[in-house]
């Protein structure tokens, strides 16, 4: 088992911190009734902005470490993480999150959603993968590339243009090849 390196280790620790107080402040929030739309509420806001933001960049930066081109996918999605960040905590701060002045955090933390995933799944990429393996790895990350557009150009005009039915289909294809690469990684490691 080898070490975190220091960079991903304190990333991991300063999100759970986030994560922590956030939960608390909110538990704190729920339980004395207060209203959530003042300067507490945007707080809040910001610390789980920076905490989901933080958990989609974990991925990104551990690719950042490997040879390119994974480097630049690992680069790309620090940077679009980012962006998201910055477009959440300019909604939460200074618009609102009625109307569409939401979506372009909405579009980048989908985006970085998908970057993360396909991160992930690159970064337990090992030389010795079978072909199986591989396929299954590659029908993921295919699967989760068809679907960002599809949900970005549902949530631009909910009901219209696509539905739910093909995300659901899509989503239900991305967690068959996410459960068979599992599933085959696990086969390949009981044969050794």
């Amino acid at each position: 088992m080898r070490a975190e390196p220091d960079s991903t280790r304190t990333a991991v620790n300063l999100t759970a911190a986030l994560l922590c107080v956030g939960a608390l402040i909110l538990i704190e929030r729920v339980l004395s009734d207060s209203q959530y739309l003042g300067t507490s509420g945007k707080a809040i806001g910001t610390a789980l902005a920076v905490a989901l933001f933080g958990v989609l960049a974990l991925p990104s930066l551990e690719l950042t470490r490997r040879p390119s081109p994974l480097a630049l996918f690992g680069s790309f999605g620090l940077a679009v993480a980012l962006l998201g960040l910055i477009a959440l905590v300019v909604t939460v701060w200074h618009l609102s999150l009625g109307g569409d002045r939401w979506h372009p955090a909405a579009y980048l933390a989908i985006v970085a959603l998908a970057n993360a995933t396909c991160s992930a799944l690159l970064a337990t990429a090992r030389e010795d993968d079978g072909d199986g393996i591989r396929v299954s790895r590659a029908g993921a990350i295919a699967v989760v590339v068809a679907l960002v557009p599809v949900v970005l150009i549902e949530i631009s005009d909910p009901g219209r243009d696509i539905g739910l039915k093909p995300i659901a289909v899509l989503a239900i294809l991305f967690v068959l090849a996410s459960l068979l690469t599992a599933l085959l990684r696990l086969t390949a490691a009981a044969r050794r």
